[in-house]
């Protein structure tokens, strides 16, 4: 998808192999939705086929649709030039997996704060990506992350509302600090941004605070002067609920181009973590190689999938 004017709003590929497995690729534009959004559509779109096969499995309930006009109404608002993703070609993904055991070893690190797991590995990334990019604790790394909005606005929104209803806070990052100290940055910013979100929830229907927050978006300047990383969760979704008929999947991944991207899903035994790193080549060598990041996850290692009539193992 490189064209905006002329790219489909979803592409999917569905490969089948010799050994009965099956791969089924989904792609949307963010225009579209967000990863809520998304994950939505896979499931319901699995659950609608599940039924017609077996007529007992029930239909999903339908999403909110009409959010453009019920939640976020256009009105007057001005269209503004979209702000451009900082994508790099010589950018390069790798995924470093998290057990179970190792995060809990990491969390413990963080006493006396008691780090969620996601607080916790967040952390520990966005330390050795500053020390992977070379950073000063006088040039930290600007870490955003992003935050579902839905449950959030007041009053709440429906969790399978379509689009792109996302917030986000910041927290500033170097090699130099404890685990314990990012964390604690991480959980004053996100209480802020709960607060914000309870002071200005009710206002995100209200056209003069949403233009407002466009207007300032928008002239925000864009040659920035910090090396920033953007975080993304997918913690928590039901990335593993998606079954078609034939039994819930056995891996679920994704591939980022975003320079300094991040993106942190739950395993499929839902307590270990995987997280997929976007970073420049030179970057990327340097992280991947970080003895800190190393003693708590293993970098691309292969993945057990398991067929569930004979339990032979593949490697990916």
């Amino acid at each position: 998808m490189n064209n905006p004017d002329h790219d489909p709003i979803m592409a999917i590929q569905i490969n089948c192999f010799h050994c009965g497995g099956i791969a089924i690729a989904v792609c949307v534009t963010h225009k579209l939705g967000d990863i809520s959004t998304l994950i939505n559509f896979v499931n319901d779109w699995a659950a609608i086929t599940n039924h017609y096969q077996h007529q007992n499995h029930p239909l999903p309930s339908p999403p909110l649709l009409d959010a453009g006009v019920s939640v976020f109404p256009q009105g007057d608002l001005p269209v503004y030039q979209e702000r451009p993703y900082f994508c790099h070609p010589k950018s390069v993904c790798k995924r470093f997996v998290f057990e179970a055991s190792k995060i809990e070893a990491l969390k413990a690190t963080a006493a006396p704060i008691h780090p969620t797991r996601f607080e916790a590995v967040t952390a520990l990334i966005c330390k050795c990506a500053a020390s992977a990019l070379g950073l000063s604790p006088n040039s930290p790394l600007l870490s955003s992350v992003a935050v579902n909005l839905r449950k959030r606005m007041d009053p709440p929104v429906p969790s399978k509302t379509l689009g792109n209803m996302i917030t986000y806070f910041l927290f500033y990052a170097s090699q130099t600090d404890q685990l314990s100290e990012l964390v604690s940055k991480m959980k004053q910013r996100m209480v802020g941004c709960e607060m914000q979100s309870k002071k200005y929830g009710g206002k995100y229907r209200d056209l003069d605070f949403i233009g407002e927050i466009l207007k300032r978006v928008s002239e925000a300047p864009r040659d920035l002067k910090f090396e920033l990383m953007t975080l993304s969760s997918w913690c928590r979704f039901s990335t593993y609920e998606a079954d078609f008929g034939w039994g819930k999947p056995v891996w679920i991944a994704s591939v980022l181009n975003l320079k300094n991207g991040v993106l942190i899903m739950d395993a499929r035994d839902g307590k270990g973590m995987e997280v997929f790193v976007s970073m420049e080549e030179q970057d990327m060598a340097r992280l991947e190689c970080n003895q800190d990041l190393l003693q708590y996850a293993s970098v691309e290692p292969s993945v057990q999938l398991y067929h569930q009539d004979d339990l032979s193992t593949f490697n990916v």
